[in-house]
């Protein structure tokens, strides 16, 4: 829960993160989207979007270089953005970015900076994995984003 707690820091969304959590034993598997929403509130100083995981660390992932995902964002006036990443899996263990404890890593990735967003209210946010091989996936056991 390293990233649900490191992301409540910030007080100015009324909901400033959300997490989806697959559980240890499922994964995230093609069949499942993380429906998530952020609460915007008028005149918000610009910020930053982050995209959080959890990652259960048993040796599946060492042969992967990153994480293709799906990112869909939808307004509060319902007008929909599309966008690609690939999350990398090789980042440095610098605070704030990346956390190992035992066999669970916690990586939470800048996605946009200096954020304007002028349309303020609920905006939802879907996120679902591009990969054909489910068994990479298997690890992610949690996955989030938060606007700070």
């Amino acid at each position: 829960m390293f990233c649900a707690l490191m992301l409540c820091s910030c007080t100015e969304p009324l909901k400033e993160y959300d997490f989806k959590d697959f559980g240890i034993t499922k994964g995230w598997h093609d069949n499942i989207s993380a429906n998530l929403s952020l609460d915007i509130k008028e005149g918000m100083a610009p910020g930053k979007i982050y995209i959080c995981a959890q990652i259960l660390n048993n040796g599946k992932l060492a042969a992967v270089d990153s994480l293709p995902v799906f990112i869909a964002f939808i307004s509060p006036d319902s007008k929909k953005y599309f966008d690609t990443v690939n999350l990398p899996l090789n980042v440095t263990q610098v605070e704030g970015v990346y956390r190992k404890s035992g066999r669970l890593i916690e990586i939470q990735w800048p996605y946009m900076n200096n954020i304007n967003v002028n349309i303020p209210g609920r905006w939802k946010i879907i996120l679902r994995h591009l990969s054909k091989d489910n068994s990479v996936y298997d690890n992610i056991i949690g996955i989030g984003v938060s606007y700070k």
